[in-house]
């Protein structure tokens, strides 16, 4: 050694000759072979080559195999984990010890106990999982399962960013049956280590694949030898779902495009496809259903309200409706009829008037033209404030004229003021009105109360002719603008209602909304300035006051039905239970608060009498069904699709003739549509070219289920990249372990496909 080391100089023992960290071969070899075995972390003793583990894809868990000699006892419930190699170092397995069986070799005195363990998904099967999501990142899905029913557990090996999925879980599944439910919608696979769970699309980040086989020395056993098998046995290019179903709820007539169900929550609201008994159909989307009303006319106001413009901003212009509702402790009743009103947000219209003979004492000679023009007062009485009305002229036959006015506008709160020119000045002078008091400023008030519509009458004093101002010596202060409604003729209710609410539909749209509670059961009359903005909660669609109607019946085979509100049902039709179910009616429309079109007989048709105040409720449907023939009550309607895969078709079509298509039928009555073409899918992906299986015996450490292996070997000639199904490890000793493989083209396990057969033969298909 001294030698070697004076002679291991610069440029004689080259830089690098001697290198940092260099391990002699047989060294390596060595390091690599070690197996280190602990149950909680303690070393355990193990008798040479009694040590198997079995790694298999998916949620069947992978299991180990060993004998412990009596230097160690083993305790069961223990954590297992075996190691392979110093640096690098591959975990083999980890899990709990779950049986030891006692015995001994030859005579007592030597015990060894024959142990299996589990790893941690037998665990995670503990609790079942509850829970819906529609549309969400499988990422999500999985973090909240783990997190609410795999305590211990955790998902920090979840890939991040996994597609959306849609997946209902009613206990029926455990963990890992969800886990693998979540699996095949995603096309991807998972497994439990160390108690984190895996969950991946692809080649899992992070983790290294196993070499490629080549066919080089040394990489595989040649005995066993490689080999390769192709079946075409499971093969399906085309795939059906039949999913979620619903029972109808009465008997259907041939061509009939609604079709009430009982409940139509997972069917999709756009539209689908359904499958009844044998028969495939279409439907264009669903009424949910629920809200109804009471059978009979109801308690509810009678009459609508009474509308009229009046002066004054506030309101937005355009056409409005108007309503109320009678309050009860309990709720309210249907909305009343409807008034209707057109705001132009222009000049209120100015009033008409005519003049007529009168009174025949004082009146201007025979023959005098007359010529007249009214004012109306703004709302203090002062100011003009609306333009005159147009010039009327008369010639007067000797009588005093009378001046008559209608209005339709509202003029509470105003007045009038006539002027006349009976062209023997240059002007205009105000009327004096027969019988008024001096100093009136000849201006006539109009009642309180004066509703649109009404009419008054005077009788000119003819005091003094022409002269005067040419215009009216007061200011004028603009037209009347029309943004304000003044209401009346909002009737009281019966005993037992409080109050009265009342809506309004914003500016030319239909939606009645909360305007205003009145608080009381007296008030009859107010007035509307409120802008679109401040109105509030849609009128009620149904009677909540608690009020009783009449007796009464809606007799077998009439032809429409009284109900107290309408703004449930379909205008274009549809179908009505009455109270739990004792019939089940078809109308084709509303007219009112009725709904009308009921068959005389038949499906659909009244055939007991219905009581007033039973229930009605709004069935829920399919509509726009294609045509169809009659159908039974009870007859089961369940979400059907389906997926083709024409690549695989034409590529079948092409290898054995044909069209190519080969059906598969996959029933799940828990998924909707997304989440069973979601399933279709990833079938299709898995078994839509024919199965390749590679077998063979590897040395590799890296060899795992759930691992991409790429063989391309020349005898036998393979040319695959396949999943590692199972993968079988022993012949730990001497030498490096052997890992015996079965690859596959699809990434299920055989107990996987084992639990899709006897699923499919128990659900009778």
């Amino acid at each position: 050694m001294a030698v070697l080391s004076n002679n291991a100089i610069l440029n004689v023992g080259r830089l690098n000759a001697f290198r940092l960290n260099f391990i002699e071969p047989g060294l390596k070899k060595q390091r690599d072979t070690l197996l280190t075995i602990t149950l909680d972390g303690v070393p355990l003793r193990v008798r040479r080559n009694s040590l198997t583990i079995r790694d298999v894809i998916n949620d069947a868990p992978n299991t180990c195999t060993l004998t412990v000699d009596d230097a160690t006892p083993p305790t069961v419930g223990k954590r297992l984990v075996v190691v392979l190699g110093v640096d690098p170092k591959y975990t083999l397995f980890t899990g709990r010890l779950q049986a030891a069986n006692a015995s001994y070799i030859g005579r007592p005195t030597v015990d060894e106990w024959h142990c299996e363990a589990i790893d941690d998904t037998a665990r995670a099967d503990w609790l079942r999982p509850f829970g819906a999501w529609e549309g969400v990142s499988a990422t999500t899905v999985a973090q909240q399962l783990v997190a609410t029913y795999a305590p211990g557990y955790t998902s920090v090996n979840v890939q991040a960013g996994l597609a959306p999925v849609t997946i209902f879980l009613d206990g029926s599944e455990r963990m890992n049956g969800a886990l693998r439910l979540i699996a095949k919608l995603i096309g991807g696979y998972f497994y439990w280590e160390n108690f984190d769970l895996h969950l991946f699309v692809g080649d899992e980040p992070g983790i290294a694949n196993p070499d490629p086989i080549t066919g080089s020395k040394g990489q595989i056993l040649d005995e066993p030898p490689i080999s390769q098998t192709s079946d075409d046995s499971q093969i399906r290019t085309r795939c059906y779902g039949r999913g979620h179903s619903e029972n109808t709820l009465t008997d259907v007539g041939a061509g009939e495009t609604l079709l009430p169900i009982e409940n139509a929550v997972m069917f999709p609201a756009g539209g689908g496809a359904a499958i009844i008994e044998y028969r495939k159909v279409t439907y264009s989307g669903t009424v949910i259903g629920g809200s109804g009303a009471l059978v009979g006319p109801g308690v509810t106001p009678a009459a609508a309200p009474v509308l009229a413009v009046a002066d004054g901003s506030g309101i937005d212009a355009g056409a409005h409706n108007y309503a109320y509702t009678w309050v009860t402790a309990a709720g309210e009743t249907n909305p009343s009829p409807i008034a209707s009103v057109n705001l132009t947000g222009g000049q209120v219209p100015a009033p008409t008037f005519s003049v007529s003979t009168g009174i025949q004492f004082g009146g201007p000679p025979a023959g005098t033209p007359l010529n007249y023009v009214m004012y109306i007062t703004d709302a203090a009485g002062a100011g003009f404030n609306s333009l005159p009305s147009a010039n009327l002229q008369i010639i007067s036959t000797g009588y005093r004229p009378q001046l008559n006015f209608v209005t339709t506008a509202d003029m509470r709160g105003r007045a009038v003021v006539f002027y006349r020119n009976d062209n023997k000045g240059t002007g205009w002078s105000p009327v004096p009105i027969l019988g008024d008091p001096p100093g009136n400023n000849w201006t006539h008030p109009f009642p309180p109360n004066q509703p649109a519509g009404y009419g008054q009458q005077w009788t000119d004093g003819l005091v003094s002719y022409g002269g005067g101002a040419p215009n009216p010596g007061e200011p004028n202060n603009g037209p009347l603008v029309s943004g304000r409604v003044n209401i009346s003729g909002v009737s009281v209710g019966p005993t037992g209602v409080t109050g009265r609410k009342v809506y309004r539909t914003p500016a030319n749209q239909s939606t009645l909304k909360l305007l205003a509670l009145w608080s009381d059961n007296t008030t009859t009359t107010g007035q509307d300035n409120l802008a679109d903005s401040t109105l509030g909660a849609v009128a009620p669609a149904t009677d909540t006051s608690g009020l009783q109607m009449a007796a009464g019946q809606v007799l077998p085979g009439a032809a429409s039905m009284p109900v107290s509100g309408t703004g449930w049902a379909r205008a274009a039709g549809g179908w009505v239970i009455v109270g739990n179910g004792q019939q089940v009616i078809r109308y084709t429309g509303i007219a009112g608060n009725a709904i009308t079109g009921i068959p005389a007989t038949g499906p659909g048709a009244i055939i007991a009498a219905v009581n007033y105040n039973s229930t009605l409720t709004g069935a829920p449907m399919l509509l726009g069904l294609s045509a169809t023939t009659a159908i039974r009550k009870g007859t089961a309607v369940a979400i059907w699709v389906q997926r083709d895969d024409p690549a695989a078709q034409a590529a079948l079509a092409a290898r054995v003739g044909g069209s190519g298509i080969v059906e598969h039928l996959i029933v799940d009555e828990r998924r909707g549509e997304q989440s069973l073409l979601a399933l279709c899918d990833a079938d299709l992906a898995m078994y839509g070219r024919p199965i390749v299986t590679v077998r063979y015996v590897s040395f590799d450490p890296k060899t795992r289920s759930g691992r991409p292996v790429t063989i391309a070997i020349a005898q036998p000639p393979i040319n695959q990249t396949l999943m590692i199904q199972d993968v079988t490890i022993d012949a730990f000793a001497p030498g490096p372990p052997h890992f015996t493989v079965t690859a596959s083209s699809q990434r299920t396990s055989l107990e996987d496909l084992l639990r899709r057969m006897v699923g499919t033969l128990e659900e009778g298909f």
